[in-house]
């Protein structure tokens, strides 16, 4: 037997022997005492914490898998981790602890094996035991260091599992060790659980609270970047707090360039208040005069109204995708996505007030004035 608790593969050298008679009475009903018929004897290894709940796992040389049913002092008792309502009763094994020996049971399994099952399994223990001692890495940058760790030439099928698996798994197993989601704004915020240089502020606002967070090497490249844009998002969010408002840029490095996150804030309201308080901090904490000349963001009203009050001379535009979802959410609150669908005349007007963001700024205003004739004959 080999026994995993670590990164490496490591090749089974214990022999693996079959006897007559080694299940105890009591497990006669649940076990198969007879030795499999099988010519060929396959070598058994025990993934420590290596099952999607964390327990240890036996996995074969040709890719089946074990979960820990009962063990006593001598003896562990394992059942194939694949069982359907109609098969209950799977493969067994029973391992002795003294000596160090496998038996298999005379039930076969009834499904097909999975070669390469034990690479999977090893696999997916180190992205979880990676993930624990780095709480603050990304998972996904974890798996991609893991999986090239891993890779191999000509590796079987189910060798490899799915990424977004492991990265989800990653984040679970992380979840245990972070502080509990506060249930109003009154807390105490856990430094120990954020990264270090990461909360740069905690703003107050007539009862209502905004954490700010960015690096000092964020903050510099936000204050000398000349445009922003700038994004809420709620499905992430949980009460008490209602959004999660991010500023990104465009960032350059050596030949390439990424638009890249450089603020994020935490709000729990949306008010032109809010956002004037959050605005004000976010320039007083740059290291330099922010350079930004535009800004780009949905059509919230007191976002805009904020940017002019703190930074008059920046230009604010409306984001295209955030206007031409505003139009087909009024579009569905008037009821006329069925007529978007099978009626052309509305169609084609609900289109040309998509694009009217396409036309050179003097000519919007008298396009849509032009279209409101074309509005009353479609009512």
């Amino acid at each position: 037997m080999v026994l995993v608790d670590n990164s490496s593969i490591v090749t089974p050298t214990t022999n693996i022997s079959f006897h007559e008679d080694v299940f105890e009475r009591s497990m006669e009903e649940d076990m198969v005492c007879e030795p499999s018929s099988a010519t060929t004897v396959p070598e058994f290894t025990v993934v420590n914490s290596g099952s999607q709940k964390g327990k240890d796992k036996l996995v074969d040389a040709n890719g089946y898998t074990y979960v820990k049913k009962s063990s006593t002092e001598r003896k562990v008792y394992w059942r194939c981790s694949i069982r359907t309502t109609k098969h209950r009763r799977g493969a067994t094994v029973i391992q002795t602890m003294y000596p160090d020996e496998f038996v298999t049971g005379k039930i076969t399994h009834n499904h097909p094996s999975q070669p390469g099952k034990l690479h999977a399994v090893i696999q997916r223990k180190e992205v979880k035991d990676v993930a624990i001692s780095n709480p603050f890495r990304s998972a996904r940058v974890i798996f991609e260091e893991v999986a090239n760790k891993f890779l191999q030439e000509d590796q079987p099928l189910y060798s490899r599992e799915n990424p977004e698996n492991l990265i989800r798994a990653a984040n679970r197993i992380r979840e245990k060790t972070r502080p509990k989601d506060p249930r109003d704004l009154d807390f105490i915020v856990n430094e120990e659980a954020i990264p270090n240089d990461f909360l740069r502020a905690d703003v107050t606002v007539k009862g209502e609270r905004h954490l700010m967070f960015s690096t000092t090497r964020q903050l510099s490249l936000l204050a000398k970047s000349s445009q922003w844009f700038v994004d809420g998002t709620f499905k992430i969010v949980k009460k008490p707090f209602h959004q999660l408002v991010s500023i990104h840029s465009f960032v350059k490095s050596g030949s390439q360039m990424k638009m890249v996150p450089l603020c994020y804030i935490l709000m729990s309201r949306r008010r032109k208040i809010d956002y004037i308080k959050v605005l004000r901090k976010l320039v007083g904490l740059m290291p330099e005069e922010p350079n930004v000349k535009c800004a780009t963001m949905d059509f919230e009203a007191a976002t805009w109204r904020a940017f002019e009050k703190v930074l008059p001379d920046v230009k604010v535009k409306g984001c295209l995708f955030h206007f031409t979802q505003a139009i087909w959410r009024r579009c569905q609150e008037l009821g006329l996505q069925k007529k978007y669908r099978t009626h052309k005349g509305t169609s084609d007007f609900i289109r040309k007030l998509m694009s009217l963001p396409f036309l050179p700024k003097s000519h919007i205003l008298e396009v849509f004035q032009n279209f409101m004739p074309r509005l009353i004959r479609i009512d």
